[in-house]
């Protein structure tokens, strides 16, 4: 469907637009919305709050693979990121004990809000 805050074509309207089509009930079997194309840790509480739920995928191929501690790390950075964005507590914050999302940030820069 695109993605949220990403970086290609199409704006979140339109991405939003395609996720509705994607979970709408046509009498057929519902598709899981993936939200991909610039994402990493930091773009979990943009995607989060405009699509107001956590049932879509989240690639985050070049935020996990472009981690600077490697993709491991990467990984487990998009994992804290999720967590601390389902508690409702900023990344930056919750960043200061997960040093996957510390360098995640570091490397990126400041996430999406």
């Amino acid at each position: 469907v695109g993605a949220i805050a990403g970086k290609l074509y199409e704006d979140d309207d339109d991405v939003l637009d395609s996720i509705k089509e994607c979970t709408s009930d046509w009498t057929i079997e519902k598709a899981l919305p993936v939200s991909s194309g610039g994402q990493w840790a930091g773009k979990t509480p943009i995607n989060y709050k405009k699509i107001g739920n956590a049932d879509f995928l989240h690639l985050s191929g070049g935020g996990i693979y472009a981690h600077p501690d490697g993709a491991e790390a990467g990984a487990r950075s998009v994992r804290q990121a999720w967590e601390a964005t389902l508690k409702d507590i900023r990344l930056e914050d919750y960043a200061s004990e997960k040093p996957e999302l510390a360098s995640a940030i570091k490397h990126f820069g400041k996430p999406s809000y």
